[in-house]
């Protein structure tokens, strides 16, 4: 998927993982874990990522933070932490902060 919009570098979206999964209220609900791509204006790429959460292929909620790395493996590896861990899009902006917070103060290897 591409996204992009007039003056704007295109963005493209790739599914990593999906999984089926109850909410506090024991609904089900599918999670969708996303690798985001963009190219800075010096032509690096960017990763971030995203989290959708849909019900009935309505997406209900839908988070996303651009920029995590230059690195691709590294913004995977988060991905991953944030799909073991169950990660819902509403906590994905906190847990995000907390992550480059302990890259900036070499808490975690980049």
């Amino acid at each position: 998927v591409i996204c992009g919009g007039k003056g704007r570098k295109t963005m493209k979206q790739n599914l990593v993982w999906e999984k089926q999964i109850l909410d506090e209220q024991h609904d089900l609900f599918l999670l969708r874990y996303m690798i985001l791509m963009q190219m800075s204006f010096s032509d690096t790429p960017l990763y971030g990522i995203a989290i959708e959460k849909l019900q009935n292929h309505t997406i209900m909620e839908r988070e996303q933070i651009e920029g995590i790395s230059e690195k691709r493996q590294e913004a995977v590896d988060f991905l991953q932490q944030l799909y073991e861990g169950n990660t819902f899009p509403s906590a994905l902006a906190e847990l995000a902060d907390d992550y480059i917070s302990a890259k900036d103060w070499g808490e975690i290897a980049s």
